[in-house]
């Protein structure tokens, strides 16, 4: 009976876990990039790859945690489609407006549930389709004021889309294939990831000005925090989809842009509009 009670407790706590992690991320990467000038979005995921990469290696010689029962090209297989979501979604906020990154991101959702029927029969219930509906309209009315879009946004926008909607079904499949855990999917995938990330550095941000970057207390106290939230939220993330599905995962991402939307109104006082307000009650 104990047993029972904590199965079911456990992806709740997850849950939890992953949503105050990410809080942590949205907050310290926010402070790091408006008061302490911080202009390295991807190498900043590099160091928090690099980070998950280091804290498994820790893990495993300290005997905290086996090593996975996996060849090392399913590590290459889940680096690949996790560095090139990473990668596209950096590149749709760049050539995109916020509302259409937004919209991008909310095209996930249909595209994972086909993604998921493709690889694994997985159908969903009309039940649980129009839940979905209204939280995705919900989400929307939250994020998105104006539609509009160039033609390289569109396509890096669209790619990121299929790219996230592939990519943790994908990964869902591999942890049942090879019987992982979150900690081996981040042993078998940070240090590629970064590696991967670190190739496409150069058309995102100049590094030639990091040298000159002031690394004071108020910079290095959040750079440090995010990253080791990011171990957390990692963690958090695959046990997530590995214990329910991606479309479970992504509805806790959707639940994500909801405390990102009020981080910003109780902390950073962003101004709210009758449509925030709507899509928040919905």
């Amino acid at each position: 009976m104990e047993q029972c009670v904590h199965s079911r407790l456990v992806v709740p706590a997850l849950i939890v876990t992953n949503l105050l992690s990410f809080v942590g991320i949205v907050i310290l990467t926010k402070y790091l990039f408006v008061y302490a000038h911080w202009k390295y979005p991807t190498l900043l995921v590099v160091l928090h790859q690099l980070t998950g990469a280091l804290a498994m290696g820790v893990g495993r010689v300290a005997g905290w945690m086996k090593p996975p029962q996996a060849p090392w090209t399913v590590g290459f297989k889940l680096a690949v489609p996790g560095a090139a979501s990473i990668f596209l979604l950096n590149l749709s906020l760049l050539y995109n407006s916020v509302s259409m990154y937004q919209m991008f991101k909310l095209l996930t959702v249909p595209l994972m549930c086909v993604a998921e029927f493709v690889m694994a029969r997985k159908r969903h219930s009309s039940s649980v389709l129009a839940s979905l509906t209204i939280l995705v309209i919900g989400i929307g009315l939250v994020t998105v004021t104006e539609v509009s879009f160039a033609l390289l946004g569109l396509g890096y926008g669209l790619a990121a889309a299929a790219v996230v909607a592939v990519q943790q079904p994908y990964a869902k499949l591999q942890m049942t294939t090879y019987n992982l855990n979150s900690a081996h999917v981040l042993h078998l995938q940070c240090f590629l990831c970064a590696t991967l990330l670190a190739m496409g550095i150069p058309t995102t941000e100049d590094l030639r000005t990091l040298p000159s970057f002031r690394f004071s207390s108020q910079a290095v106290v959040p750079l440090v925090g995010s990253c080791l939230s990011f171990v957390v939220l990692g963690l958090s993330q695959m046990a997530i989809i590995g214990r329910t599905s991606a479309v479970t995962f992504q509805v806790v991402g959707l639940s994500k842009t909801v405390l990102t939307v009020l981080t910003g109104i109780f902390t950073f006082r962003t101004p709210v509009t009758l449509q925030n307000a709507a899509g928040l009650a919905l």
